[in-house]
């Protein structure tokens, strides 16, 4: 990083009297993203959205009781903002993070603010410090057992790095009173659950301070103005071992109850769950609210999510079960979602009583990243089988696997009216496949079976079940993900046909079909009258494939998305492509980015974007679009276009990532296009952020 990459800011905060403070920082202009990697890690330079969070913490009573007097030392401080602000009331200030040029910016940021922090000089100091039980601080940085209140934010982006850190905070922390404030954004469930296990491994205390009680609504936002996530947290962590005296802290926490929602449109209500709420009677309360104050009429769906390093234990699911269990929820529970619970099989076993008895009115289900194994799916698999009502099943990303599918299906053809179902990123194979197969309802609409681990031969045996008509009605259809290959593309070209006569949308992206598989597949296409959506996206589909789906355009006049992102198809693949592209009556979005289209191709998008006067968007981005591609288009633009615009409802085509589409060509497109009352959406010139990490 340069001076010149530099900026310096004002970082105002409001305390809880009103007043303003403000800290000044220097950071980069821009995240430096194109350099930094996991061996030299340069998000040090920038502001993170957990970032407000902490200093809003500091800064109210709870957290300056928790400084006043201490010894704090900040873990990857970045830019130093919340712990500049701590250094304005505790003793000691000690700001680390380990990049070298980070600490550098450090020291700066300390001088910029160096009126306002209470701790003398000798008392404040910046070192690079790596985690982990292999890299404790120096004694000249810190001696074990010797900090107060260790900070953090935005610090956990592996799952490696949650258990690094707290074995440094553990080693830092003072007994018995020692704590680790950290303020976290859930981004990967994955390194969700590894921070949670680190909690335990650690044998840490975790107290959740609600962000309510110091975030007001308008600050609830991170640096630069984007809403905070789900899951989005403080957390304060203590050694169970140690006293953990409340001398200095001695609030006690009112949780908001968990919020009830009014459905527009719908005669229902959902009531929204978060992970605390299942510590003490706040559901059972809330649900008996809402039901006593609603109509017989009205339906409540209850949503559990638990987002971040939390999860609904035994004792959670225990609390929830009794909710959901109360007679004065009988008939009125209609739906049940749960997303990044981790209840495992245990706690699935422990709300199983209570799922059955809601099973008559339950109409939907939904587990969404709650580490479902197979037996925690044998189960569930014996609850839903009593839910003689549903018509939405949605399971994703659950380790299902085979087994756990075929616990499932066992019980999915009893569901008498069940129109949707979702086997999602559940690591199912050709087996479970094959399961999924025997068991389909007549009644279902959807099937979602994306990102799989599904070949041919399992979905040969879908394949073989549409044929008999398992599915008749079947309008949506999602097999993208999984490695199909081009004998999938031959297994669907039997199914469809006779199979399938509803369908409205095929989803084929990322199924390595290749030129053959779509070759095979496209013939059957038509034989789908209804179909609206089709993706084909990411399957090495090149320009011979590209000829058979042009063939096979006329005979689908109701195409309204076209998706071909992703593949190889070239200059000469296009000018046979909208051959029949231009048949269809209906089209309005073509996707084609990241092909090989160059100018020829992009000259025969622009020859025929006049004969679809349907479409509204053509992506063109990352094709090597130059000069002459991009006169074409001007040319398509400058013809005698007839008012109104061939375009009913207006185009835009999208060229980003073309960067010879530059000076004067960029000009004369930029203003052919606006005088066509089109869209073009290039790469900006000057790429500039809000120096903000999201």
């Amino acid at each position: 990083m340069t001076e010149s990459s530099s900026i310096e800011c004002e970082y105002s905060f409001s305390c809880e009297d009103g007043e303003a403070v403000v800290v000044r920082a220097e950071r980069a202009l821009d995240f430096p993203e194109e350099t930094s990697t996991a061996e030299h890690d340069e998000t040090g330079h920038v502001a993170w959205q957990a970032m407000p969070i902490l200093c809003h913490f500091i800064l109210s009573s709870q957290g300056q009781n928790l400084l006043k007097g201490s010894r704090v030392l900040e873990l990857g401080a970045g830019i130093g903002v919340p712990g500049i602000l701590a250094g304005r009331v505790c003793a000691e200030l000690v700001l680390t993070d380990s990049n070298d040029a980070v600490v550098e910016r450090l020291s700066r940021n300390i001088q910029l603010n160096r009126a306002d922090i209470a701790c003398a000089p000798g008392a404040t100091r910046v070192a690079n410090l790596l985690w982990g039980a292999g890299a404790f601080p120096p004694k000249e940085t810190a001696t074990p057992q010797s900090i107060d209140v260790v900070l953090g934010s935005d610090v956990v982006y592996s799952a490696s790095s949650a258990l690094a850190l707290l074995e440094t905070a553990d080693f830092l922390m003072a007994k018995p009173n020692g704590v680790l404030v950290l303020a976290y954004i859930p981004r990967w469930p994955s390194v969700d659950r590894a921070l949670r296990d680190a909690f335990e491994k650690r044998n840490l205390e975790v107290t959740s301070v609600p962000l309510a009680s110091f975030l007001d609504t308008d600050e609830a936002s991170s640096p630069d103005g984007h809403a905070l996530p789900t899951g989005a947290c403080l957390l304060l962590l203590r050694r169970r071992g140690d006293a953990a005296s409340r001398d200095k802290e001695k609030t006690i926490w009112k949780i908001d109850p968990p919020a009830l929602v009014t459905i527009a449109d719908h005669a229902a209500m959902e009531l929204r769950v978060a992970a605390e709420h299942l510590d003490d009677n706040a559901v059972a309360s809330s649900l008996a609210e809402a039901i006593g104050g609603t109509s017989a009429a009205t339906s409540v769906s209850v949503c559990v999510n638990a987002t971040g390093p939390f999860a609904v234990t035994p004792q959670r699911a225990h609390k929830l079960g009794e909710a959901l269990g109360a007679d004065t929820c009988e008939g009125r529970i209609s739906g049940i979602h749960l997303t990044e619970s981790w209840l495992g099989a245990e706690g699935w076993a422990t709300l199983a009583p209570s799922l059955k008895r809601r099973a008559a009115s339950l109409v939907s289900f939904s587990a969404e990243g709650d580490e479902i194994d197979d037996a925690a799916a044998a189960i569930l698999g014996e609850v839903l089988a009593v839910c003689a009502n549903l018509e939405t099943v949605r399971f994703a990303r659950n380790p299902l696997g085979d087994a756990g599918a075929e616990a499932l299906a066992r019980n999915v053809a009893s569901f008498a009216g069940l129109t949707s179902l979702t086997l999602s990123r559940c690591d199912i194979g050709d087996v479970g496949a094959a399961a999924v197969a025997k068991a389909l309802p007549v009644t279902l609409t959807m099937i979602d079976l994306s990102s799989n681990e599904i070949t041919a031969l399992g979905l040969g045996d879908l394949s073989a079940a549409w044929r008999q008509g398992k599915c008749p009605a079947l309008t949506r259809l999602n097999i993208s993900g999984n490695d199909v290959g081009p004998g999938g593309g031959a297994e669907l070209a039997e199914a469809l046909p006779t199979g399938t006569p509803a369908l409205e949308c095929l989803d084929l992206r990322g199924c390595s079909l290749s030129d053959t598989g779509l070759r095979w597949l496209a013939p059957a296409l038509p034989s789908c009258g209804n179909l609206v959506e089709l993706h084909l996206g990411s399957n090495g589909v090149g320009d011979g494939a590209a000829v058979a789906l042009a063939e096979a355009l006329p005979g689908m006049p109701r195409l309204r998305v076209l998706g071909l992102a992703m593949n190889s198809i070239s200059g000469d693949g296009a000018w046979e492509l909208v051959e029949g592209i231009a048949t269809c009556a209906s089209l309005v979005s073509l996707d084609l980015k990241g092909n090989g289209l160059g100018d020829d191709g992009v000259s025969a998008i622009a020859d025929a974007l006049v004969e679809v006067p349907t479409l509204e968007e053509v992506n063109l981005s990352g094709n090597d679009v130059g000069v002459d591609g991009a006169l074409a288009l001007v040319e398509c633009f400058k013809v005698d276009l007839p008012t109104p615009r061939p375009w009913q409802n207006g185009l835009t085509v999208i060229l980003e990532g073309n960067p010879e589409v530059s000076g004067d060509t960029r000009s004369r497109l930029q203003t052919a296009a606006k005088r066509a009352g089109v869209v073009v959406k290039l790469s900006a010139l000057k790429v500039t952020t809000s120096g903000f990490g999201r």
